[in-house]
């Protein structure tokens, strides 16, 4: 549906040769035992050019050669067009007879001949109605079996020669009491051309294939196969209870079976469990990522089967779920310890307050370009390369990016795992190397540091100072947007008073004016510097 690339059925390679017949050109792709790479194939001589743009050909694909063995082997075909023009597959000969590809260029030839099969029948002069007839049948039957994709598989290579004939002869199909049927049959054909996605914002995935089982290796071994084994489903969600589908691989069923809450409740409970996890900074299973028996039993076990029912209500929407929690009185409730429930639970476990929480490094680099009126708030769009600093040297080194990521939001930030932000590591970004459910947070002097001296962050308090300036006129104004800004609160008179008295003696520090930008990117720098800055109360 993509219209880039056709994939063939699975197949065991038992003759060493395969034959397509095509329209058009592009490329060939014998996929063996499925090792298929995304810039190419592992078995790279597996690779060949077929057709010639605007012609109809047959082209041979040999497929056991330079001493590579690849009989009896499973292999599966992958076509893709190499120019903007219309590409076709018509046939996969996999014999070693080279007649049949004979009879096929001799009927698209002479294609009517095989309309009249059964004119002996008719009589010495058939009337024009009868042919007419003795054609529409044959069509008909053409017409009954390719009109669907999904349909009834051809019954011999004549049906295939017909189809393509139809197609090519568009006019000659609509003679009487065929015309009907042609237009079925076009109407199919053009249905499936219509479905065609050239562009798609879908991730890359691996084609759909042919159903087939796979064997019991022997003592592990690939090369001595056992029995075969029928594809089933998990036998601990019912795989039992229903046969495999007959046709395609059978995942989209699998995921299906997998999220099926009446079968397997832990996939919803789960994804609940994390999204509790990132809202209130522990999940109601804290081991995130271990739901088993060394895993940490939930503290609150109904609510867990709540959410997770709530969630298959709302169709799985993610979006909706982060809604309800955070409309929720327990997300709202102030962290400040209070007794008698600091008494009963000190470790906060049954939720009575909620946890003083540091934001994660993505945020806190949000907030500072937010704060600037530098944040770029537009959606999608190429990943920003990371800012390379003196030290970041070696392999592989990337071209560098901007200090600010051009105000990107730090969603969009490319992430190269040798060369990973040191102002980002500082607060506990996760190196790419392996799942994190729950990250580490840590409070070491290096974080305070970086807010200090990183160019990033001078920028952002020079950029801030400047834009309050602009904004106001007033120092009381300024200071007050300043407050509201980094704490979501007006300040209070005492520290309305103390930042008014640091302004004064940063000007004359810098020997400027107060409402020069200097005491005012110090301002800015020293309110990034503060702990209720980059934590939530």
């Amino acid at each position: 549906r993509a219209g880039i690339t056709l994939r063939s059925p699975t197949f065991t390679n038992t003759n060493g040769d395969a034959h397509y017949l095509v329209r058009g050109k592009g490329k060939a792709v014998a996929v063996v035992d499925s090792h298929r790479l995304i810039q190419g194939p592992l078995h790279r001589n597996m690779a060949i050019d077929v057709g010639r743009a605007g012609e109809l050909i047959w082209v041979t694909q040999d497929l056991d050669k330079r001493g590579q063995t690849y009989l009896g082997h499973r292999l599966h075909v992958e076509f893709t067009p190499t120019d903007d023009k219309d590409f076709e597959v018509l046939m996969i000969d996999l014999s070693n007879d080279s007649g049949a590809r004979g009879e096929v260029l001799n009927f698209l030839k002479n294609p009517p001949n095989t309309f009249y099969q059964g004119m002996d029948d008719l009589g010495k002069t058939p009337s024009r109605e009868q042919l007419a007839t003795l054609v529409s049948n044959a069509i008909k039957r053409v017409a009954g079996k390719l009109g669907s994709p999904f349909g009834n598989k051809p019954e011999g290579l004549e049906q295939a020669y017909l189809a393509d004939w139809l197609v090519r002869n568009q006019g000659l199909a609509g003679m009487d009491g065929t015309k009907n049927v042609s237009d079925d049959f076009l109407s199919a054909h053009k249905g499936l051309v219509s479905q065609i996605k050239r562009d798609s914002r879908t991730a890359m995935a691996m084609l759909d294939g042919s159903p087939d089982d796979e064997y019991v290796f022997l003592r592990g071994n690939h090369r001595s196969l056992g029995d075969e084994v029928p594809r089933r489903f998990l036998e601990a969600l019912g795989g039992l209870e229903s046969a495999a589908p007959e046709t395609g691989s059978g995942r989209l069923q699998l995921a299906r079976q997998v999220t099926d809450p009446k079968r397997n409740p832990f996939v919803s409970r789960v994804l609940v469990n994390r999204l509790w996890h990132h809202l209130f900074g522990r999940g109601l299973v804290p081991s995130t990522d271990d739901f088993g028996f060394l895993g940490q039993r939930p503290t609150h076990p109904d609510l867990l089967d709540h959410l997770a029912s709530r969630l298959v209500e709302k169709e799985w929407s993610v979006k909706a779920m982060i809604k309800e929690i955070v409309m929720s009185r327990s997300y709202q409730m102030s962290s400040e310890a209070k007794e008698p429930g600091e008494e009963k639970d000190p470790a906060n476990a049954l939720w009575h307050r909620a946890n003083l929480r540091r934001l994660q490094s993505e945020s806190i680099r949000d907030a500072l370009l937010f704060v600037s009126g530098r944040l770029d708030p537009k959606m999608y769009g190429n990943s920003v390369p990371t800012y390379l600093t003196a030290f970041m040297e070696g392999r592989g080194k990337p071209g560098k990016g901007p200090l600010d990521g051009n105000g990107r939001r730090s969603v969009y930030l490319s992430v190269r795992r040798n060369f990973l932000s040191p102002f980002m590591l500082a607060f506990d970004t996760p190196s790419p190397f392996n799942a994190v459910g729950r990250r580490t947070t840590s409070n070491v002097p290096s974080q305070g540091l970086i807010l200090m001296n990183d160019p990033f962050v001078v920028g952002q308090a020079a950029l801030w100072g400047k834009k309050l300036l602009k904004q106001y006129s007033d120092t009381g104004p300024r200071i007050q947007s300043l407050y509201e800004s980094a704490f979501s609160r007006p300040p209070s008179k005492l520290e309305m008073d103390a930042t008014q008295s640091f302004l004064v003696e940063q000007a004359k520090l810098h020997g400027v004016s107060p409402d020069h930008e200097l005491p005012w990117k110090d301002l800015a720098h020293a309110i990034i510097n503060t702990k209720e800055f980059i934590f939530l109360n």
